[in-house]
């Protein structure tokens, strides 16, 4: 936890969320981390020698990290716009509510080249949702405040992930395993 010593009246404001930003960079690196080690897992299972008769027993696959990081984003992004929930959040929230569903559905069914589509879907979403509400919360270059018009990009914002996730998706799900 980083700490203030500075007696400056704007000292603590700037520490508490200079800690948020490192915490959210925390939760993306354990994220990329968790994605590297159940690609390792996922190839030395294809290598061995009864990958086939596992793959038949597997009717669920456990799909818990990828939901964490969902709700840990849908959290992130609900602190960093400083709202409460409520229609207008549950809009621009909708890409990563949409893909939650669709995590849950392909994690039943078992089929890995689903879960391959949704991680390609949260590659370019979950970036743009961080980068967008950061800038928001931070206030760069006037997001916030450089115009009465500015809180337009959260209107238009699931539109664009939504158009981004979709390639993602369809790279995710030609380059998933059968």
């Amino acid at each position: 936890m980083l700490t203030c010593s500075i007696t400056l009246p704007w000292a603590d404001y700037c520490c508490k969320k200079v800690s948020v930003a490192w915490g959210f960079a925390a939760l993306l690196g354990i994220w990329v981390g968790d994605l590297g080690k159940i690609w390792r897992i996922n190839n030395k299972q294809r290598m061995s020698h009864n990958y086939m008769v596992k793959r038949k027993d597997m009717e669920r696959i456990d799909t818990k990290t990828i939901q964490i990081v969902i709700g840990g984003t849908v959290v992130a992004c609900l602190f960093l716009a400083n709202v409460v929930p409520n229609v207008f959040s549950l809009w621009v929230l909708l890409p990563l509510i949409v893909i939650y569903a669709r995590t849950i559905v392909a994690g039943r069914k078992g089929k890995k080249r689903h879960i391959a589509a949704v991680v390609g879907f949260l590659i370019p979403v979950v970036p743009l949702m961080w980068f967008v509400h950061i800038q928001w919360y931070f206030d760069i270059n006037g997001a916030a405040t450089g115009s009465s018009t500015s809180v337009l990009i959260f209107a238009v914002l699931p539109v664009y992930c939504f158009i981004l996730g979709v390639f993602g998706y369809a790279i995710g799900y030609a380059v998933g395993s059968k």
